[in-house]
């Protein structure tokens, strides 16, 4: 993905703009979650990562500080191992179970 640079616009409203396609189409909004601008709202080409991309990119939202962007990637990885031990407990109980389940079938055999 390309970065914009000095010709950044900022949409005040959520308007999608148009891509460069030979084909025009509305760009997609997307969100950044990259350490340098977590939670950051971006547009691009809806044929982005593949050979019909046409390189359009706009960031939706200014660039956050310094504060803010380490907030959000400290509250991001919290999330992410809340949701892994989540995970974990569900695999141990789905294991339980599965061991119960055996021993009832070895019970009926």
């Amino acid at each position: 993905m390309s970065s914009s640079t000095s010709s950044t616009q900022y949409y005040e409203a959520e308007v999608n703009p148009l891509c460069l396609c030979r084909i025009p189409t509305l760009a997609r909004k997307r969100i950044s979650w990259t350490d340098d601008n977590p939670g950051r709202r971006f547009w691009n080409c809806r044929m982005s990562m593949t050979r019909k991309d046409c390189g359009f990119f706009d960031w939706l939202d200014p660039e956050l500080n310094e504060h803010y962007k380490l907030t959000l990637l400290r509250l991001r990885r919290e999330a992410d191992g809340t949701a892994l031990a989540d995970a974990r407990m569900k695999l141990a109980s789905a294991e339980a179970l599965i061991a119960k389940l055996k021993l009832k079938l070895g019970d009926v055999k």
